[in-house]
């Protein structure tokens, strides 16, 4: 697919207690933080990039900062602002806590199933709606949802047409690590130095 039809939003939102509050993409992973490593991954494959998130609660990056305007309603929110800020006819979608993105698998996303609403990868935890890329025209619908209080990403993987691409390798199951935890931080911390 035209890389020019597709946008890329980093979701950089959410309250991360788990991780006392810190704003997961300026986390360090081996020497630089999440978001330099997301945007190596992330922008060779899009048009553009932005972020969702509280403009309050990120430095000056040079990227766009997309407001989320229904605090506390989560990742769903996200990607309604997401579909919301962009002109493109898709979204690709990361979490802004994963520090092992791959340019390959992003680019698969991009090109994989056009006629889908949804593409996303699945693994042993089930579907990543969290990388995934999402059709501009699903915002009525997200919209919708989100009105009546489901908040669900999953359910509404399940209520679109959705395509999935299976992981299979451990390079593959690596790039979809997230960080949630002290433990997790630690963990891509180590591998980094393996």
């Amino acid at each position: 697919m035209d890389r020019g039809r597709v946008a890329g939003a980093i979701l950089a939102g959410g309250r991360a207690r788990r991780l006392s509050g810190r704003v997961k993409p300026l986390l360090e992973v081996g020497g630089r933080t999440i978001l330099a490593r997301t945007l190596d991954a992330l922008a060779p494959v899009v048009s553009s990039v932005f972020l969702v998130g509280d403009p309050a609660l990120l430095p000056d990056t040079g990227l766009l900062v997309v407001p989320d305007h229904r605090s506390g309603a989560g990742p769903l929110a996200g990607l309604e602002a997401a579909l919301h800020a962009t002109a493109c006819d898709f979204v690709l979608l990361v979490g802004g806590d994963m520090p092992f993105l791959d340019g390959a698998m992003l680019a698969r996303l991009r090109d994989a199933a056009e006629g889908a609403e949804a593409v996303c990868f699945a693994g042993e935890r089930g579907l990543e709606p969290l990388c995934a890329r999402y059709a501009r025209a699903l915002l009525p619908r997200v919209t919708a949802r989100l009105d009546v209080g489901e908040l669900a990403l999953h359910a509404l993987l399940s209520a679109v047409a959705c395509q999935s691409i299976e992981v299979t390798t451990e390079e593959e199951r690596r790039a979809l690590t997230n960080i949630n935890t002290e433990e997790d931080l630690a963990a891509a911390e180590a591998a980094t130095a393996s």
